[in-house]
């Protein structure tokens, strides 16, 4: 049986491939989509030995550009313990509402080892509610956002269900409630205009919430970045929900910032990751 992975040409005009992709980024980006190893999930196990085999680039060249990606351009991220890379924004191109697509989909995700790719995809799951468009790639860092629970719940069957995945409490409209605090308080803070009935955005709040995180958590987060961020004409433009809200959330939000805007207490963090 032959298998197939769709790229649309608009791969090669967006703005974040155009101004961000270095040459080695965009042939990387288009292994790591159309590999052997790709499933239905987005989410798989890569073995530095193989794609080193199958790129052509030596095992340090694999790592950095698997770092970049994970962390320069926050498309994708690679668990070193088990392996398996996980491209955010897979599901959106790739998802139907199919009965019997969902049942492959519940089978690819039990095989998951990392807890959090496997609660990050299966809540995706849950509450999917997307249209299959040959285009299979998250280049906007605002489109990577949508990757996270949508609106629409649809019931799973199957066993990824019960402990492997926390929900978010409460009616719709307590939700919509603390929407709208965390996003007048960045827009005060930050002295932005962002607005609180976004999709991607609620999308990205109800994520972290899923985790575990409670809503004085994103005032934190906040706080601390526009006290990093503000005053710095580069990273000033990081001060949006997207950044803020993304994967890295938990990071920021151990963070410590002094009077000057100096972080403080996190030697792991290179300079050039946000």
């Amino acid at each position: 049986m032959a298998y197939y992975r769709t790229v649309n040409i608009d791969f090669w005009q967006d703005v974040k491939v155009v101004d961000n992709f270095s040459p080695e980024d965009k042939y990387f980006m288009l292994y790591l989509l159309t590999n052997p190893k790709t499933n239905l999930i987005g989410c798989y196990e890569l073995s530095i030995r193989t794609a080193s085999s199958e790129t052509g680039y030596n095992k340090e060249t694999i790592e950095r550009l698997l770092n970049r990606l994970k962390n320069s351009h926050n498309v994708i991220d690679y668990d070193d313990n088990t392996k398996e890379v996980i491209i955010f924004n897979w599901y959106k191109y790739n998802w139907t509402k199919s009965e019997k697509l969902e049942k492959a989909l519940v089978k690819d995700i039990e095989k998951v080892k990392n807890i959090n790719f496997k609660n990050y995809l299966t809540e995706l799951l849950k509450n999917r509610d997307t249209v299959s468009i040959p285009y299979p790639y998250p280049i906007d860092k605002e489109e990577i956002q949508e990757g996270y629970p949508m609106d629409t719940s649809v019931t799973v069957t199957g066993t990824v269900t019960g402990s492997d995945v926390d929900t978010v409490s409460g009616t719709d409209t307590e939700s919509d409630g603390i929407y709208k605090n965390i996003i007048n308080h960045l827009n005060e803070k930050a002295g932005t205009k962002y607005k609180d009935n976004i999709k991607k955005t609620k999308d990205l709040i109800k994520a972290r919430l899923n985790e575990g995180f409670k809503e004085e958590n994103f005032y934190q987060v906040i706080d601390i970045k526009v006290k990093d961020w503000k005053s710095d004409k580069k990273m000033k433009q990081y001060l949006r929900p997207e950044t803020l809200f993304s994967n890295k959330f938990e990071s920021y939000l151990n963070q410590e910032v002094t009077g000057n805007s100096k972080v403080i207490n996190l030697p792991f963090i290179e300079e050039e990751e946000y």
